[in-house]
């Protein structure tokens, strides 16, 4: 059975890869119930090279890196990438996969080395890929050492070793394409914990206590169907898909004191984005809100609104 609704999606799931900047999708025949489709693309240069060099104070920083987003046509993206400033130097190895053996799975590895640490991520995941989409799930691994400054006022004090281990674990759930809208639901477990040293045993400095948060979450996601195409929004000549409805996502977790080296605490984010189109203008509203309640102090903390 012909459907407008999947056609129009199946264009703008095409027009989300970087190296395509404009898909269209026709029925040409109807044969026997049956109705024959046409699909034209307009691919862009999928090898990008880029430098980058900016001054600020007295640091001066740069990036040079090589991205391919479309590795021998088969849509995977590898980059290449250096970045050093007067401090540190960075190199990176990105891998992303966006239909991993033919599927609507998508894997993305990341491997960076610094000069004062290293980063390792992968994640692999099925999105709600679709309006239609019923199940999602996904694991994330996030391991990574670095060093943060501190600041006090406009003058660097010290740096401070910071170890994180991120990982999380989702499945989610929706009753599909409704009313032109669809309601998603996911729920997981999270791991974040967090270790402080100072690098400057010389500078007396408070105590930092390392995090340890492990907790289950829920989350809730309202995507309305009112996408249009524009051109020349954020990308000379590509055609775009901007959503003119709601797209409001909410999730809250609890990570009781039992499971932590912590106090227990609530962990929120709400956020929301639409836009408004008249005639030529283009309004975007986008609002965020995150942060911990603690339930035991009955206080705020690390609340985050924009």
């Amino acid at each position: 059975k012909f459907d407008n609704v999947k056609v129009i999606e199946s264009e703008r799931l095409l027009r989300n890869q970087k190296y395509l900047y404009d898909a269209r999708i026709v029925p040409t025949s109807l044969c026997d119930n049956k109705v024959n489709l046409a699909i034209s693309t307009r691919d862009t240069w999928s090898i990008t090279p880029a430098y980058d060099i900016s001054h600020n104070g007295d640091e001066t920083k740069t990036r040079l890196s090589m991205t391919e987003s479309n590795f021998l046509g088969t849509g995977k993206l590898i980059s290449l990438a250096r970045a050093s400033n007067d401090q540190r130097q960075e190199y990176t190895l990105i891998y992303r996969d966006p239909n991993v053996g033919g599927s609507h799975a998508v894997n993305n590895i990341e491997y960076s080395e610094n000069s004062d640490g290293y980063r390792h991520f992968i994640s692999y995941k099925l999105p709600f890929y679709s309006l239609e989409s019923k199940h999602s799930y996904g694991i994330i691994y996030n391991n990574e050492e670095r060093e943060d400054p501190i600041y006090f006022q406009q003058d660097k004090l010290t740096d401070l070793n910071h170890r994180l281990n991120h990982y999380k674990i989702f499945s989610g759930f929706s009753q599909g394409y409704k009313d032109e809208k669809t309601i998603r639901w996911r729920y997981g477990l999270s791991f974040i914990e967090d270790k402080f040293e100072t690098t400057d045993i010389n500078l007396p400095l408070v105590s930092l206590n390392s995090r340890k948060n492990i907790y289950p979450w829920l989350e809730f996601n309202l995507l309305e169907n009112k996408y249009t195409t524009l051109t020349n929004v954020n990308s000379i000549k590509r055609t775009e898909d901007i959503n003119l409805g709601r797209n409001f996502i909410a999730s809250i977790g609890y990570s009781p004191e039992s499971l932590s080296n912590d106090t227990s605490r609530i962990i929120y984010n709400i956020s929301s984005s639409n836009a408004y189109k008249f005639d030529k203008n283009l309004i975007s509203v986008n609002t965020s809100l995150k942060g911990y309640w603690l339930p035991d102090e009955k206080k705020s903390q690390n609340v985050m609104a924009k």
